[in-house]
C-alpha cells in the first residue's frame, strides 16, 4: 500500500500457504501468482530463517526468483550463509543489536535493558 500510496508503484502481492489448499482460491499462494516474476520476501522476524527458506523454496517451485529478503527485526547472529542459501540479499530495518543499543541508551527503558542483560548472561557464559 505505501509502495502505491507514496511512490505510485501499483505492485503484486502474494502471501504462501502453510499448507496446500484444494478450496476457494486453492493452490500454495494467496493474491497474484508469482510465476515468472522477481519476488522479494518479506518477514516481520529472522531468527534462523527457516521460514525464509521455505519460501524461498516454494517461491522457486512455482517457477520464481528470489530478489531478496527484507526482515522488520533480523535476530540472527551475524553470518551470511543464509544469504548465500537464498541467494538473495537479506536488508533488515532493524537488528537485534539495534534493538539492545536502542533499550540501553534509552531512559525510559534502561531498567528493561538491565532486566534483559541479566537474563542473557547465564547465555553468554555457555
Amino acid at each position: 500500500m505505501r509502495l502505491m500510496t507514496d511512490h505510485g508503484l501499483n505492485l503484486p502481492w502474494s502471501c504462501d500457504r502453510k499448507e496446500l489448499k484444494e478450496h476457494g482460491e486453492g493452490g500454495r499462494f494467496i493474491g497474484a501468482s508469482p510465476k515468472g516474476k522477481r519476488v522479494m520476501i518479506l518477514d516481520d522476524v529472522l531468527t534462523a530463517g527457516t521460514a525464509a527458506r521455505h519460501c524461498a523454496s516454494q517461491l522457486r517451485a512455482a517457477g520464481a526468483s528470489v530478489a531478496g529478503l527484507l526482515v522488520g527485526l533480523d535476530r540472527r547472529q551475524a553470518d551470511n550463509e543464509l544469504e548465500q542459501q537464498l541467494q538473495a540479499p537479506i536488508q533488515s530495518l532493524a537488528t537485534l543489536n539495534d534493538l539492545l543499543a536502542y533499550l540501553r541508551n534509552s531512559p525510559a527503558h534502561h531498567q528493561q535493558y538491565q532486566q534483559l542483560e541479566q537474563s542473557l548472561q547465564p547465555l553468554a557464559q555457555d
